[in-house]
């Protein structure tokens, strides 16, 4: 009896305890001097927000952080659950916080999802136990990559330059659970990541989300890739491809045990090849999409930039690195669709370490931390002249406190020039090729932001792609294409090692080259999984992995086989492939008739 009564007398002082500091907690806003929406125990702002999204719909989420700085001003204080932040979209304290008083604000903000494995020792969720390491790792071995010395754009570029039709393989375990993690990774998707908004405990529930059991899947592989690789140099084998991110963590964990430091533990390096892996996935892939809208809206705009990209270039000469980051035009449509249609929004924030006083006059104390919404910075009259204007003469210098596609200060993105050299030569590939038409149906676009990223609602952004006429050619191509989806990807290779941009499209041909294409696999006297006019056999794929799930997915050609013989043919598209298991056909491919098969796929 006596053990119950104190079992309820702790939890009733527990509850008490709770209450008093929630309500202690509400009151820092008004101690700090800042006004902000309405806020209430346990909730903060959140039902707030969630009301603003509820009527008017996930496409009002962008503009949620510009009318709050129109109702509050351009410095208010937000509570997200049990953690207070001041958003601000003023030059002078963005610089303060991001510049002048970094060494306060050195820790990231902080998403309670993310503070667990394998996102809290990454660069997205950098804490005060990892700077020195990740910051000699960034500051050393990694930059290297991005500053033009290792970048073979040779790959990425020649996909255009192949004949139509492109061939995307969207089969690979990669993509498939990389989109997964993606496409549920915000507000909607996943009631664990609203509550542990709420209850930080919920964080440890991440690997049971449907995005966290695709990332689960691609950190074991990416781990396995490691240890390999790592047994690999062990041994004193060095891959000879150029180094990757996997070699150069590797490079950099070596030297910190000649130089007699502590090594970077294996789940750190997994931690930080899977945050870069993040952090490149959707960015630049989004900001071409973004483009590819932007120019079929402005024609005018296209055509210089066009005219720019094949005086430069000529119709076949190669892209180089060098002329096509010198290209004015190029630039500015680069620097404008960041600004215009940022895809990152509110990773730019920062944790008090030590508290100071920022302003002149707002105090903040320790654990606050201090967000920059950056679309609301960029779309802001006080820092542009016509903000929603696109290409008009803006004043902001780029890489200005108003200019913040990449984040400002010491911690702003490590891989910006990369992502730079990656929109400008795909870009330029593409515009000398084709021109962009706006599709009826979606003349106009609405975008999301469903966490930090900004992409289009509902993850679609159509264009119609006009293949132009070749000058150097002499002939009139087919020109007037279907619709085309034009959301781009980017392609993981089997060890994961870096992200390499591939710009992707779909493109289809009229309605007889079509049924000519899915005449072929009849022809060649061989079965296979029902295909379709657009998707060749894809609807077939996708309604695998609904109906059975992601993990059957290593078993589909298993499956496929049983069904259809070891050999048999499989529809990319309009493209077929012969599928086979059969040892006799596979020595004739790979040895007698090399001669005949020489050529990749």
């Amino acid at each position: 009896m006596i053990g119950v009564v104190l079992i309820a007398i702790a939890i009733l002082t527990l509850i008490v305890n709770r209450i008093l500091s929630e309500r202690k907690f509400l009151k820092l806003r008004d101690e700090l001097g800042l006004q902000g929406p309405p806020a209430e125990p346990f909730f903060g702002n959140f039902r707030y927000l969630y009301k603003i999204m509820n009527e008017n719909g996930i496409g009002a989420t962008p503009m949620i952080y510009p009318d709050l700085v129109q109702k509050f001003g351009n410095t208010f204080g937000l509570y997200i659950g049990p953690e207070f932040e001041i958003i601000t979209t003023d030059p002078t304290i963005i610089k303060e916080v991001f510049i002048s008083q970094f060494s306060n604000f050195i820790d990231r903000r902080r998403l309670n999802i993310n503070m667990a494995y394998p996102m809290l020792d990454g660069l997205l969720q950098m804490h005060l136990m990892f700077h020195d390491q990740m910051d000699n790792l960034i500051d050393g071995e990694i930059a290297s990559v991005w500053k033009g010395e290792f970048v073979p754009v040779g790959p990425t570029v020649g996909i255009f330059e192949a004949p139509i039709p492109v061939l995307v393989d969207r089969n690979t375990d990669y993509y498939s659970y990389a989109r997964t993690f993606f496409a549920n990774t915000h507000f909607g998707k996943s009631i664990i990541f609203e509550l542990a908004i709420f209850i930080p405990m919920f964080r440890h529930l991440r690997q049971f989300t449907t995005f966290g059991r695709a990332e689960k899947i691609i950190i074991k592989k990416l781990s396995a890739s490691i240890h390999e690789r790592e047994k690999d140099r062990a041994n004193g084998i060095i891959r000879k491809l150029p180094p990757d991110v996997i070699d150069l963590i590797l490079a950099e964990n070596e030297k910190r045990v000649e130089n007699g430091k502590i090594p970077l533990h294996h789940d750190v390096i997994v931690s930080n090849a899977w945050a870069l892996f993040i952090a490149g996935y959707e960015t630049t892939s989004s900001a071409l999409a973004y483009a590819s809208y932007l120019l079929a809206k402005h024609p005018e705009a296209q055509a210089t930039l066009h005219e720019e990209v094949l005086s430069t270039f000529g119709d076949v000469e190669t892209i180089d690195y060098e002329r096509v980051m010198k290209l004015p035009y190029m630039h500015a449509v680069f620097s404008e669709t960041l600004r215009f249609y940022p895809p990152v929004t509110t990773l730019s924030g920062r944790t008090c370490i030590k508290e100071t006083v920022i302003g002149g006059k707002i105090r903040v104390p320790v654990g606050v931390g201090v967000v920059t919404p950056v679309q609301a910075v960029m779309w802001s009259e006080e820092n542009f002249d016509r903000p929603r204007e696109f290409l008009d003469d803006k004043s902001a210098s780029a890489w200005s406190a108003t200019y913040l596609p990449f984040g400002i200060g010491p911690r702003n993105c490590v891989g910006a020039r990369f992502a730079e050299m990656e929109f400008k030569t795909v870009l330029a590939a593409v515009i000398r090729r084709f021109a962009f038409e706006l599709d009826p149906e979606h003349e106009e676009l609405q975008t999301m932001t469903g966490n930090v990223l900004q992409t289009p609602k509902g993850n679609q952004l159509f264009v119609r792609l006009v293949e132009r006429i070749s000058a150097s050619q002499g002939l009139v191509i087919q020109a007037c294409l279907p619709v085309i989806y034009v959301f781009a990807n980017i392609s993981a290779a089997a060890s994961i090692a870096v992200t390499v941009f591939e710009y992707r499209t779909i493109l289809t041909y009229e309605f007889s080259t079509r049924w000519k294409a899915l005449k072929l696999r009849e022809e060649l006297g061989l079965s296979g999984p029902p295909a379709d006019l657009f998707l060749g056999s894809r609807r077939y794929y996708n309604k695998v992995v609904s109906e059975k799930g992601l993990e059957r997915i290593p078993h589909i050609f298993g499956e496929l086989e049983k069904e259809y013989g070891s050999t048999y043919g499989l529809y990319l598209g309009t493209y077929l492939e012969i599928m086979t298991t059969d040892p006799h056909i596979i020595k004739e491919v790979f040895i007698s008739q090399f001669g005949s098969l020489a050529v990749s796929k």
